[in-house]
């Protein structure tokens, strides 16, 4: 019998990628790469701060991609620490039975194409955003075919790796 996850439960898990159970040892493991990453990011910030207070002087245009910089190396940074933590430790492979892999597969499957709609549709305002910016009228720029072929293909490629990488990390033994 299943129990009901608590939605801090259904939130780690989805964060970090983990689609099993969180047992005892996943939660500790996953707290303590918790903590790294934070303590990692908290000293980033403090001397990142301290060295744009002392280089970029009244320049705002040169902050502001200074800042730029920094959230995308924070959030690539941390990304990318996380995901090579839980990959060595085997915190995200899923057991399977083989009577349930296929329906494993295909729920997979859906949440893949329900997380690929959203991202696009993420991508594609924050690019209508920044065209916006520039001048662009948005009505015309949204449904012109470039802007649809760019986001297909986004969606294409984002679908495609989400679901090769979800569907390496279940592995089937036999009942």
């Amino acid at each position: 019998m299943k129990t009901k996850e608590s939605f801090s439960t259904k939130s780690i898990k989805y964060f970090y990628g983990i689609d099993g159970e969180l047992d005892e040892y996943r939660r500790s493991e996953l707290n303590r790469i918790g903590n790294n990453a934070y303590m990692i990011l908290f000293y980033y910030l403090l001397i990142s701060t301290i060295v744009a207070e002392f280089v970029v002087g009244n320049s705002f245009r040169f902050l502001q991609n200074y800042l730029m910089l920094n959230l995308l190396f924070l959030i690539f940074g941390s990304g990318m620490y996380t995901v090579v933590a839980i990959h060595r430790l085997k915190l995200h492979i899923t057991d399977v039975s083989a009577m349930n892999y296929k329906s494993v597969r295909r729920m997979i499957l859906k949440r893949d194409i329900r997380r690929t709609v959203l991202v696009t549709i993420i991508y594609c305002i924050f690019f209508a955003m920044s065209m916006a910016r520039e001048g662009a009228n948005l009505a015309s720029f949204v449904f012109s075919p470039a802007m649809l072929i760019a986001a297909g293909s986004f969606a294409a490629i984002f679908g495609f790796i989400s679901l090769v990488i979800d569907y390496s990390h279940l592995r089937r033994y036999k009942d």
